[in-house]
Parts: C-alpha cells; sequence; structure tokens
C-alpha cells in the first residue's frame, strides 16, 4: 500500500509541474484542479456514452 502511495504522489508531482500547478496558491491549485478533473471526467464520459463499442472494447481489453 506504501507503495501505491508513492507512485501516486509521484504521479501528483509531476502534474504539477508539467502543468506549472506547483505556483499557484492553494484556492488557485483547487479551482485549475477542478477544471482538469471536471475535463477528464467530461471526456471519460462521452466517450462511455457517445462510443460505446469502443469503450466497451477497451473495457474489456483492461479486465481481460
Amino acid at each position: 500500500m506504501a507503495s501505491l502511495g508513492k507512485t501516486l504522489s509521484s504521479w501528483y508531482r509531476e502534474y504539477e509541474f508539467v502543468t506549472a500547478v506547483y505556483l499557484l496558491e492553494p484556492w488557485e491549485k483547487r479551482i485549475v484542479n477542478t477544471v482538469m478533473a471536471s475535463i477528464l471526467l467530461f471526456t471519460l464520459f462521452a466517450g462511455y456514452t457517445y462510443l460505446p463499442h469502443y469503450a466497451k472494447s477497451a473495457a474489456s481489453l483492461i479486465v481481460n
């Protein structure tokens, strides 16, 4: 479990460096992270809703 925590922490730190979020104040970080999460969720939702065949194929590849 500690390894998973380190990995997620590393990914978040890399995300902060790539997007330069680490330069922002905490309240600005929350806004940017919320917008980025919303974009990701809407993209996943649209992919699943409008491209069901491809989403189901991808899910079956991941599960199997």
